[in-house]
């Protein structure tokens, strides 16, 4: 019997030394993690879902196989079409930066946007769509900072090599991508006014990106219809290319009604532009929302278009008003750095936000950076001075 007690005794010490021992260590991973724990639930999931979709052609293929149609629905078949969908990279030509801590300060000040490594992360982004090999890559705008000649010469050089690898671009311009004023280069001693690009240069530039090969392209704008497949097309729609920005005009307007009345019948369509077509920010701003929006609806309505994709307010949002959901995606250049994965499959569409990943990109290239090995609290850090800064200024003026 006292060997029992002793037994049970030192059983019940070592469950507490256990428990000790394993509270030193859950505090030690938190102290060392605490700043990637807020990432820690996408990444887990991110890592989840990878799995998942793996499994899924050959668990879809079983379900038919044995006579149950709508629950293969739920898996992925192998006619399923992925898309990539990137927003407002607003990508600087380095050769117009000296990456000087004037212009960080600037671009702070501006924007939140993390500027100072934005050659990083276009890299990153390309070369991570290239891996992912998706039926095509949608850029919604806003493709430069502020629509620099120069930047808009080297991001085609990025997107050609993309192109040639075997994935098709398709973009449209966003407000900051013509002719808008604050195209600079930047130095240690200020900023100098940069060789910006008009409506007729993007034009020239791009064409190659989409309306080469598309059913339809409007003469007064960069809006065209992309056939995807047969029974799949991306009306994208400019909305940049009037006189002002967030500007369609009544003869791109009739143009988005005829394309709509010729394809519509034959296949299904899906809406790109880059501001939203529905009012996220519930004000009655209109620089929040695409230009004659409620005709544009209307339009979508009559013609069965139900899913549009937009960026320009720099967060991943969704929303659904009379049968039609708008997916807007989030700014890649600023935190958290998202893009957005879509699926479509069996009459079903999936919309999935990624998180870039810079560390592993930086490790992966032997770039031994400590902001880019803690980027996404880097990123969150640029962010949050902006919006003190922002926040401070508006402080000020309502004075």
């Amino acid at each position: 019997m006292k060997k029992s007690g002793g037994f049970v005794i030192g059983k019940s010490i070592f469950k507490k030394v256990l428990r000790i021992i394993l509270l030193f260590l859950a505090l030690f991973l938190f102290v060392k993690y605490r700043e990637e724990l807020p990432e820690l639930p996408s990444r887990i999931y991110s890592v989840v879902t990878e799995r998942m979709h793996a499994m899924e052609p050959a668990i879809g293929n079983f379900l038919e196989n044995a006579g149950m149609e709508d629950a293969a629905a739920h898996f992925e078949s192998e006619n399923a079409i992925h898309l990539i969908m990137g927003s407002d990279v607003h990508y600087l030509s380095q050769s117009l930066t000296d990456n000087s801590e004037a212009f960080h300060e600037m671009a702070l000040e501006r924007s939140g946007k993390a500027m100072m490594y934005i050659e990083e992360i276009t890299d990153a982004f390309l070369e991570e769509v290239s891996e992912e090999k998706p039926d095509a890559l949608i850029l919604s705008g806003d493709l430069t900072y502020y629509g620099e000649t120069q930047s808009h010469r080297d991001l085609i050089g990025k997107l050609n090599a993309l192109q040639d690898s075997g994935v098709p671009v398709l973009v449209i311009p966003g407000n900051h991508d013509v002719g808008f004023y604050e195209a600079n280069s930047y130095s240690e001693a200020g900023q100098e006014e940069a060789e910006r690009t008009f409506k007729g240069e993007f034009r020239e530039f791009y064409y190659e990106f989409g309306p080469a090969q598309s059913l339809s392209v409007d003469e007064n704008s960069f809006s065209y219809l992309y056939p995807l497949t047969d029974e799949l097309g991306v009306l994208m729609i400019d909305a940049n290319a009037g006189e002002w920005e967030d500007e369609i005009s009544e003869e791109t307007l009739t143009w988005i009604e005829e394309v709509l009345a010729e394809y519509a019948d034959d296949m299904e369509i899906l809406a790109v532009s880059h501001e939203p077509f529905l009012d996220f920010e519930d004000t009655d701003d209109a620089y929040t929302r695409i230009d004659k929006f409620d005709e544009i609806l209307t339009l979508f309505g009559e013609y069965g278009v139900t899913y549009g994709f937009s960026g320009h307010v720099h967060y991943h949002d969704e929303m659904t008003e009379n049968n039609f959901t708008n997916i807007v995606t989030s700014c890649i250049s600023v935190y958290p750095l998202q893009y957005g994965e879509v699926t479509l499959d069996r009459g079903r569409l999936r919309y999935e936000p990624q998180y870039l990943n810079m560390p592993a990109w930086a490790e992966e290239h032997g770039i031994e950076d400590e902001n880019l090995q803690n980027f996404w609290e880097y990123a969150r850090r640029q962010q949050q001075i902006y919006a003190a800064g922002r926040d401070a200024r508006e402080r000020e003026e309502s004075k």
